[in-house]
């Protein structure tokens, strides 16, 4: 289910009205807005270091 979806549903069951829904939607912007600042702001890794935690080593194979 999308976001849109249960704002939706929420809104037809009268449990999110539109004040709630906008401060909310306000405050995720602004907090989305200050992610983004500071990845910008954040040093670029290596290249080096770029699959440092997305891969596992390569084990050699049993004999």
């Amino acid at each position: 289910m999308r976001i849109g979806e249960i704002s939706q549903r929420l809104r037809d069951a009268k449990e999110l009205p539109d004040k709630a829904r906008s401060a909310l939607e306000d405050r995720l912007a602004a907090e989305l807005d200050s992610a983004v600042e500071a990845a910008e702001r954040a040093p670029e890794e290596p290249v080096e270091e770029l699959l440092k935690y997305v891969t596992s080593p390569v084990e050699a194979s049993p004999p």
